[in-house]
């Protein structure tokens, strides 16, 4: 009796540590990722995501240790499941170019899934309110970080690249390097601030200082996207007044509109400061301007419309949205601004019907909708108001920009859609449990390889030095070489040797191969402009021209058709006895 009572205390005590050890690492999940400088092409998220991903998978490990009993499974995970059967069917149906780009949404959505149903095992194990303490208190001390950064960046202090990603323009970027993201990231630390007093875990005097910085450091970042999510959380939480008692509706209101105020009123706190280069923008400001953001993103909805009309029903594939918005740029009316080879839309519809079709968009926007028809019928306590604000800075970021392609943002976003699931079923935890956290554990491995290599690209195409010899090209090319013919990175080594290859005829075989491969996962103009040259020399001179004149189509600016020009010129040199009068040359 003794030994059985003792047997079942350790366990307590270890599934417990085990708890700890979980929300701790969703604590850094929340957190390190946006705070990572590094960000660097040909994926300038990667160190930043793959930090999300790994701290992911180890927080579930540890949660799944931690319930052994049983996991929930929360209702909306129908809609990653949806997704990812489809990516599936499209990559059997061979729509999608290249594996990678399957693997890469089979591997987001697969952990979007594992994310969710965790965070909903852990709701159930230990309570909404505590798991929402834990990330609110992490995602507070990162709000706060990245104010800090945009502080520094703003008063033009010296500290080293590897610290802090350097200042560019009178925009504050943080560490995040996107001002959008950034000014949404810190709405999250005010809306941690509120939640943590309305749970006594933050004084009435540190809510208020926290707002006071955190409301400034937003107005830093000149985001309009950042003064719409204060408006609409604002009037959300004006429409909540069934939510707590009074006095708490009326501090989460006065709160709101002070970290407006301050976001409104930045400018004019820190004009008197030391400048960066260019005069500090506001968000206020910004308003009235139509030549940033607003115009750049309905152009890039007009010729997403123009995708979706070419594949209405199944989409144009995964991963070939870049390449699909070359050709609509090229087919956009004459005289109009284009982005041909944009990664995104800017709009989570619109790329879903782009990317997977109209009824796809559709199924899942029912899902949602009977989602959120259930959810209405939840008591509306802290925690609940706590993650539909949450919420709602994501789903306005959304419907402008592309925050949840993103593993940080995403894995927010699924922590809370799966503790605020209203209609979550349970399901006994299987006998031989330890398959689960094994298989979740492999999963951390098999990142661990992808990290290197992603090193060594970086080393080899980034962290060039000043005067490199002709033995240390050679060295980088190779390693980039071996990365594309032997790592899960090999598509985006392929984009480095795109852009360093210079066509000639005796390799224009292999060449082309290259080029080919690069252009479709970044359509770049000079790019595009060889993998034409190589057609030709490889002697297929009309598919050549064919490319050539879209991109000319497609690629308006006057930089671009310079470095059309200018890569066109340089091959033909390279290569005086391949007929280059038969290709035109600009």
């Amino acid at each position: 009796m003794s030994m059985s009572r003792n047997t079942k205390l350790g366990s307590t005590r270890s599934q417990t540590i085990w708890m700890q050890i979980s929300l701790l690492l969703l604590g850094l999940m929340v957190t390190v990722p946006f705070l990572n400088p590094i960000h660097h092409h040909p994926i300038p998220s990667f160190y930043g995501e793959w930090w999300a991903l790994v701290l992911g998978l180890l927080a579930a490990t540890a949660g799944l240790l931690a319930a052994p009993v049983r996991l929930v499974l929360p209702s909306i995970l129908k809609l990653p499941a949806l997704f990812l059967a489809v990516v599936l069917v499209q990559w059997l149906a061979g729509m999608i170019a290249y594996p990678e780009f399957a693997l890469f949404h089979i591997g987001y959505l697969a952990w979007a899934a594992v994310i969710v149903t965790m965070s909903a095992t852990l709701s159930d194990r230990i309570g909404r309110d505590r798991l929402f303490r834990s990330i609110a208190a992490a995602i507070l001390v990162g709000a706060l970080l990245s104010a800090g950064i945009a502080f520094a960046q703003r008063l033009n202090l010296s500290i080293s690249p590897e610290l802090m990603f350097p200042q560019r323009g009178g925009r504050m970027l943080g560490n995040i390097a996107q001002s959008n993201k950034l000014g949404s990231y810190l709405w999250l630390g005010i809306l941690s601030v509120l939640y943590l007093r309305e749970q006594k875990a933050v004084s009435n005097l540190a809510a208020f200082v926290f707002v006071l910085l955190l409301g400034t450091a937003t107005g830093l970042t000149g985001s309009r996207m950042a003064l719409a999510n204060g408006v609409a959380l604002v009037l959300a939480a004006c429409f909540a007044y069934r939510i707590g008692t009074r006095s708490d509706n009326r501090f989460r209101i006065s709160f709101l509109l002070l970290a407006l105020a301050m976001l409104l009123g930045a400018k004019p706190l820190f004009s008197n400061l030391p400048r960066t280069g260019m005069e500090p923008v506001s968000a206020a400001e910004r308003l009235t301007e139509s030549n940033i953001g607003g115009d750049a993103r309905i152009e890039l909805w007009r010729d997403t419309l123009t995708i979706i009309g070419d594949h209405p029903w199944v989409g144009n594939g995964a991963g070939n949205f870049p390449w699909r918005m070359v050709e609509a740029a090229a087919r956009a009316p004459a005289g109009a601004a284009t982005h041909p080879g944009a990664e995104h839309s800017h709009n989570i519809a619109l790329q879903v019907a782009a990317d997977f079709g109209i009824p796809l968009l559709a199924l899942s926007a029912a899902i949602l909708a009977i989602w959120l028809f259930h959810l209405r019928k939840s008591r509306l306590d802290g925690s609940m108001c706590f993650g539909l604000a949450v919420l709602i800075v994501w789903a306005i970021h959304s419907l402008l920009e592309y925050p949840l392609w993103y593993t940080d943002a995403l894995g927010i976003f699924c922590l809370v859609l799966g503790a605020i699931d209203p209609r979550a079923a349970s399901v006994a935890y299987p006998a031989r449990r330890p398959i689960l956290p094994a298989a979740l554990a492999a999963g951390v491995l098999a990142l661990m390889p992808l990290r290197l290599d992603y090193a060594r690209l970086d080393e080899a195409t980034n962290r060039i030095p000043g005067t490199p010899t002709a033995a240390d090209w050679k060295q980088r090319i190779d390693t980039v070489a071996d990365i594309a013919k032997n790592s899960g990175l090999g598509s985006y080594a392929y984009i480095a040797l795109g852009s360093l290859l210079e066509p000639e005829e005796r390799l224009a075989a292999a060449q082309s191969h290259v080029c080919e491969r690069a252009m479709k996962l970044w359509p770049d103009a000079a790019i595009i402009a060889r993998c034409a040259y190589l057609r030709h020399l490889t002697g297929r001179t009309a598919e050549g021209k064919e490319l050539l004149e879209m991109a000319l189509a497609a690629y308006r600016d006057s930089s671009k058709q310079a470095a059309i020009g200018t890569a066109l010129e340089l091959a033909a040199k390279k290569n005086p006895g391949a007929k280059a009068g038969v290709f035109p040359v600009r």
